[in-house]
């Protein structure tokens, strides 16, 4: 029976939803919430990916993965706080210096000198100094995106 509005009136009692179809119903509503918000990042990681090193350093940008390529400069003391990292410093063909610190808990030391050319991707810092390259690695546990890095000389990818 429609009521003065146009809505459907009933003088039965309204079901009682049962604890399974709630849980079934929330489980359904998160699921969707979390592909909801993976789409986003993964829209947001999309729209860095055609920035250089050089745009990301003018416009100080950080947390970008990024791709760069260059030629060691300097290689640096390991860092031995924390998980330990493999230090060195290139010079990007495109201009601006970066530190890269690749986790060598999670991966295996790349062989380097100075003059070596390299290619990196990772998650990239701004600092005044050029800024850093990290996440040069895979995430064992997959919740953020890896990287490598690959020596031209032999060729070799290290991840």
């Amino acid at each position: 029976m429609l009521n003065k509005r146009n809505v459907t009136e009933s003088s039965e009692p309204l079901s009682v939803v049962s604890r399974s179809q709630l849980t079934t119903v929330s489980g359904v509503v998160l699921l969707l919430l979390f592909a909801a918000t993976r789409l986003a990042q993964s829209a947001a990681k999309v729209q860095t990916h055609g920035l250089t090193v050089l745009q990301a350093f003018q416009e100080k940008k950080s947390h970008l993965f990024l791709e760069t390529s260059g030629r060691v400069i300097k290689l640096l003391p390991d860092d031995q706080q924390g998980s330990r990292h493999q230090r060195f410093l290139i010079k990007t063909d495109d201009g601006p210096t970066l530190l890269v610190s690749h986790n060598i808990d999670l991966s295996e030391r790349v062989p380097l000198k100075p003059g070596i050319p390299v290619q990196i991707r990772g998650e990239y810092i701004w600092n005044t100094k050029g800024g850093l390259m990290h996440w040069t690695h895979r995430d064992p546990q997959g919740r953020h995106e890896g990287g490598w890095i690959k020596i031209l000389e032999p060729a070799r990818i290290y991840q």
